[in-house]
């Protein structure tokens, strides 16, 4: 299964968030990584400021579990390839 890619923005502690909204919201997956200035991110050429991030999920998000997240300030884009 292939992983779907976003970037995630947002003020405040990025992975604190994701932990709240999946108390929430029990469906969401559990994040994979999140990653800033790695290879992968130089790689594929993905510009991040300061309060972005690219996080991996085993899955596409739905509706409810991005509503979750901008909830508690984290707001998802997804990257394509």
């Amino acid at each position: 299964m292939s992983e779907i890619f976003y970037k995630a923005s947002g003020n405040g502690d990025f992975l604190r968030a994701i932990f709240i909204a999946q108390q929430e919201c029990p469906s969401l997956p559990v994040v994979n990584s999140g990653v800033k200035s790695s290879e992968f991110v130089k790689k594929h050429n993905i510009p991040c400021e300061k309060n972005e991030y690219v996080c991996f999920f085993p899955r596409l998000l739905e509706d409810n579990e991005l509503k979750a997240l901008s909830r508690q300030g984290l707001y998802l884009e997804k990257i394509e390839f």
